[in-house]
């Protein structure tokens, strides 16, 4: 487990030229918006507020470091599939997410958070399709399993048994181990 005093916030980045030397490796959360990566990010570090968590999707318009154990970042990224954003502010973060995924970074693995009320949409597949493209091992979360009944639980885990995945819930909390063992495994290749 992460100690809640090994993680700090390091900065957000708005721009493709803000973005930080990738001098540690790095672990990006993506997802669509409103899936719970900020909720992640507070449960894997065990604190309640390091990462916002808001009421509406499509708050986090730019790229957030965490800095985790003086050793690795979380990155968490702007979520995809929300478009009430303008076309210039939506070209501004494409500009961005092609800048941070297409320039020299040391990403070791990639989280892609899909709600579990909804199964993977086809943003989702196209991030697996990224993920492998670029040769990033990557971990399907399953968000917000304690809204969903225990026999779609259980169609989820034989639909992706082949697949690498986990499930997540914020408020039970449920899957931090096997999340963090499977980041432990990419920081440690």
């Amino acid at each position: 487990m992460i100690k809640h005093n090994a993680c700090e916030f390091l900065l957000s980045c708005a721009l493709p030229e803000q973005l930080p030397e990738a001098n540690l490796q790095e672990v990006v959360l993506v997802g669509k918006s409103n899936v719970g990566k900020s909720s992640l990010i507070n449960a894997l570090c065990q604190r309640k507020n390091l990462a916002y968590v808001g009421s509406a999707p499509g708050k986090t318009t730019m790229i957030n470091f965490y800095e985790i154990n003086n050793h690795w970042h979380l990155v968490d990224v702007p979520g995809y599939g929300y478009a009430k954003l303008s076309k210039k502010e939506l070209a501004r973060i494409d500009a961005l997410m092609s800048a941070y995924f297409h320039s020299e970074r040391n990403i070791v693995g990639m989280i892609i958070i899909v709600d579990a009320r909804r199964d993977i949409s086809e943003l989702d597949d196209m991030m697996i399709d990224i993920a492998a493209h670029l040769e990033i091992p990557y971990l399907l979360v399953f968000s917000k399993i304690d809204k969903i009944r225990r026999n779609k639980l259980a169609q989820l885990k034989i639909k992706y048994v082949n697949q690498p995945v986990a499930f997540f819930s914020a408020l039970q909390p449920v899957g931090i181990p096997a999340i963090l063992d499977k980041i432990y495994d990419w920081i440690q290749a």
